[in-house]
């Protein structure tokens, strides 16, 4: 970096350039641009935060489970092994099987954004993981810049739980199995 601040040296036209053209620039924000830079910037122009990559990353199958209350909880392991005082409470469960990461930058207020990543290019509905650490249940467009978003976890099933008392007939049915004969152990060698 120069001594002026108005000036920096741009290594993708490989020249020294006016700061105040950068975000003119389609490469804009570009690695050769430090946090000071973006503050310079942000004085003179409006900047507004936008999604530069999303990536997806596969976890293995778990579920949130939503109660009565509304509160969301992570469970790892399969429904039926969901204790009964547990299941009671529960209301629903969401399957999910990857998440999204976004990585947000600064871009001027009214640029075009970069095309949309085709798997999600329409609101779905996501369990959102907080920077706090809390989760959220909301319709979004993983591609839409969200800040307080860690975590963008698509929802792939969900499972209403409704649970139905189930009779038993208890006492002998009319078919009964007959025990199988005995095997013989044959005499041993001698």
């Amino acid at each position: 970096m120069t001594k002026d601040k108005k000036f920096l040296w741009c290594a993708v036209h490989q020249q020294k350039r006016p700061l105040a053209g950068c975000p003119r620039c389609g490469h804009f924000p570009c690695r050769g641009l430090s946090p000071e830079h973006l503050r310079i910037l942000s004085l003179s122009i409006s900047l507004q935060r936008a999604v530069q990559a999303l990536s997806i990353r596969r976890i293995k199958t778990m579920f949130f489970l939503k109660d009565k209350q509304g509160a969301l909880s992570t469970y790892l392991g399969k429904l039926e092994e969901l204790d009964a005082a547990r299941a009671t409470d529960i209301e629903e469960a969401l399957e999910v099987s990857s998440y999204f990461v976004q990585e947000l930058t600064w871009v001027p207020a009214g640029k075009e954004t970069k095309a949309k990543a085709p798997a999600a290019a329409k609101p779905r509905p996501c369990v959102i993981e907080l920077a706090s650490g809390e989760f959220a249940l909301d319709d979004l467009d993983p591609t839409e810049p969200r800040e307080d978003a860690a975590k963008i976890y698509p929802i792939d099933k969900r499972y209403l739980r409704r649970f139905v008392p189930v009779k038993v007939a208890v006492g002998e049915s009319g078919t009964r199995k007959i025990p199988a004969a005995p095997r013989k152990k044959p005499a041993p060698a001698s």
